[in-house]
C-alpha cells in the first residue's frame, strides 16, 4: 500500500511537469499572437474562477491560515506566477520555445542549490549520481557545433530572461516548505492563484486597452484556456500533492522532464530542429530519473 502511495505521488510530480514542460510551446503561440499579460492576465483569471469552485465543493476552511501562511502564499505568487509569467513569456519573444526548454534543463541545479541552501536537505548518494547524469545531459542538449551570429543577441538576451523564470520557478516550491503543515496543496494552490490574479489585474488591463480583440483567434481561447486550467490548476494541484511525499530536492531533478517535453513537442508542433546530441542528452536525463527516483523507493 505504501509502495503505491509512492508510486502516485511519482506519478502525480511526473505529469505535473509533463503539462509545465507543455508551456514553451503554448506560450510561444501565445507571445506570437496576443500581448503577454493579457493572456497571462486572463489564464490566471480562469484559474481563480475554478478554484473558487474547489473550494466551495471541498468546504475548504480558510480561516485557518495564519497571517505568516498569507504572506508566504504572496511571496509564492509573485515569484513562481507573477515574475516567472512575465520573465517566461518575454523571454519567448526573443529566443525559440525549445531553446527555452534547453535553458529550463537547469532547473535540477537550481533546485539542489536552493534546497540546500534554504531548506538544509541532504544530497544522498543517488541524488549525487543523479545529478551527474543530468549534468552530462545538460551539456549535451546545450551542445551545439555551429556557431551562428545572426540574432545571436536577441537569442542569450531570450534565454538570459528564461533563466531568470527558471530560479523564480525554484523559489515557487521552496518557499511552500516555510508554509505550516495546516496548509493543504488546494490551498497553496488556490490562494497563490488569487494573488497573481491581482497582481496581473491592472496590466491585464492596460494591455486589453491597446488591444484590438478582433485580431484574437479561437486558437488563441483555446490556448488560454489550457493555460488556465491545466498549467494553473491541474499541474499545481499534481505538483504540491507530490510534494507531500517526495522531498523537494528528488523532486528537483524530476524538473528535468520539462525541458524534454518542451523539445519534444518544439519539434512536433512548432517544427522546430533536434539534433542527436540533443537526444542523447535527453535519455542521459531520462537515466537520471530513474536514478533519483530509487533514493525513496522502500527496500
Amino acid at each position: 500500500m505504501k509502495n503505491k502511495h509512492i508510486l502516485l505521488s511519482y506519478l502525480k510530480i511526473v505529469v505535473s511537469l509533463i503539462i509545465v514542460g507543455s508551456t514553451a510551446v503554448v506560450g510561444k503561440l501565445l507571445a506570437n499572437s496576443l500581448p503577454i499579460l493579457l493572456s497571462n492576465g486572463l489564464s490566471v483569471i480562469i484559474a481563480s474562477f475554478i478554484y473558487i469552485i474547489i473550494l466551495k465543493i471541498k468546504k475548504v476552511d480558510l480561516s485557518i491560515l495564519s497571517k505568516k501562511d498569507y504572506f508566504v502564499l504572496f511571496l509564492i505568487a509573485f515569484f513562481g506566477t507573477f515574475l516567472y509569467r512575465i520573465l517566461f513569456f518575454y523571454g519567448l519573444k526573443f529566443t525559440s520555445a525549445s531553446e527555452a526548454g534547453i535553458v529550463s534543463s537547469t532547473l535540477p541545479a537550481v533546485f539542489a542549490i536552493t534546497s540546500f541552501i534554504l531548506l538544509k536537505e541532504k544530497i544522498k548518494s543517488n541524488q549525487i549520481k543523479g545529478i551527474i547524469f543530468s549534468i552530462i545531459g545538460i551539456f549535451l542538449i546545450n551542445y551545439n557545433d555551429r556557431i551562428i551570429l545572426t540574432g545571436l543577441f536577441s537569442k542569450i538576451f531570450g534565454n538570459f530572461l528564461v533563466f531568470l523564470s527558471v530560479i523564480m520557478g525554484a523559489l515557487f516550491s521552496i518557499l511552500s516548505k516555510f508554509l505550516s503543515k495546516k496548509v493543504t496543496p488546494i490551498m497553496i494552490s488556490s490562494i497563490s492563484t488569487f494573488f497573481s490574479a491581482l497582481l496581473l489585474l491592472p496590466l491585464l488591463v492596460y494591455d486589453g486597452f491597446h488591444f484590438n480583440f478582433l485580431l484574437s483567434t479561437p486558437t488563441d481561447l483555446l490556448l488560454i484556456l489550457y493555460y488556465g486550467i491545466f498549467v494553473s490548476v491541474i499541474s499545481f494541484l499534481l505538483w504540491f500533492n507530490g510534494l507531500t511525499v517526495i522531498p523537494i530536492s528528488t523532486a528537483g531533478v524530476f524538473t528535468s522532464l520539462i525541458p524534454i517535453t518542451g523539445m519534444l513537442l518544439s519539434f512536433i508542433v512548432l517544427k522546430e530542429t533536434l539534433n542527436l546530441y540533443q537526444i542523447i542528452g535527453m535519455i542521459f536525463i531520462i537515466i537520471s530519473i530513474f536514478t533519483i527516483s530509487k533514493e525513496n523507493r522502500p527496500n
